[in-house]
């Protein structure tokens, strides 16, 4: 279907969104914010952005006071303590420990450990999003990535934070310099589509399949997940509830796929059951 839209409509530019979010302060933390004024000993305006956070999140003060004060740790520390950091239940705890996942997770670079906290949150935003382009598969168009030029990067990444962040309102310097050109309506727009439905209905499709590759999964007999606490994940997944880590909930998938394949093609060794071929529809499936 693109392919046909962009011959018959003779395009050969598409402009992808990627970095929109990153870059625009969507997916920022408030934490990283106060982290920010703290170590900079601003506490005049920690005390007022405290509060207005805590008003809008419905949390104490205290809390994310002492939220703010842990971006300022050590690494180890920082991973120790920060809830998210903490690997999913279904991931082998032997395997995590081994590989500090909970480090990784955070998105650390190297060097980093006495930046300013919104310094090391770019640091890490940058990488993934360098990945992320390496990742892209070729297309037939040009791709062009207006979020990621060159002298909006360096613009969005060296102004206050609080430009990009204010309670309440998310993308905010973007929203201030659209107004007058974007209707009401988009501008103040709240939410955006979600593609967690769509997890929910392809996995429901392709269950059997799933079903019977999990009841004794490749990537439990080496050691990367926990095959119980994983089955129960593939079921909530099932059932309508995507996890805030779907991501990694789906490169456990491709890991148990990719092994599947390497273990059929006798590229590995794996002692067990003969596997079932890899027959999963994905391509078709209606989501």
């Amino acid at each position: 279907m693109r392919r046909k839209i962009l011959q018959e409509g003779g395009y050969r530019v598409s402009l992808s969104g990627l970095g929109g979010d990153e870059l625009n302060g969507q997916a920022a933390d408030c934490r990283v914010l106060l982290g920010d004024l703290l170590a900079e000993f601003r506490f005049g305006e920690l005390i007022d952005q405290l509060k207005a956070w805590s008003l809008l999140m419905k949390r104490p003060w205290i809390l994310l006071l002492s939220q703010a004060f842990i971006q300022l740790l050590p690494i180890p520390l920082r991973a120790r303590l920060t809830k998210y950091a903490q690997p999913e239940p279904w991931i082998n705890g032997k395997f995590s420990r081994r590989l500090r996942l909970p480090q990784h997770k955070l998105g650390l670079a190297q060097g980093s450990q006495f930046c300013l906290p919104s310094k090391r949150d770019w640091t890490a935003t940058l990488s993934t999003l360098a990945n992320q382009m390496g990742e892209d598969l070729p297309a037939l168009e040009e791709k062009r990535y207006p979020y990621l030029d060159r002298d909006l990067v360096d613009f969005l990444t060296a102004i206050p934070m609080d430009q990009l962040l204010r309670p309440g309102q998310r993308r905010s310097l973007m929203r201030r310099a659209l107004t007058g050109y974007l209707p009401k309506e988009v501008l103040t727009r709240k939410t955006k589509a979600s593609a967690g439905r769509v997890f929910s209905m392809l996995v429901e499709k392709q269950w059997p399949v799933l079903e019977d590759f999990f009841a004794s999964p490749l990537s439990a007999r080496v050691g990367y997940i926990d095959a119980p606490g994983f089955r129960n994940a593939l079921c909530d997944l099932k059932g309508g509830n995507v996890s805030a880590s779907i991501v990694d909930f789906v490169r456990g998938l491709t890991i148990e796929f990719w092994l599947r394949d390497l273990a059929r093609r006798e590229l590995i060794a794996i002692p067990g059951k003969e596997f079932l071929p890899l027959k999963m529809d994905l391509a078709g499936s209606q989501a």
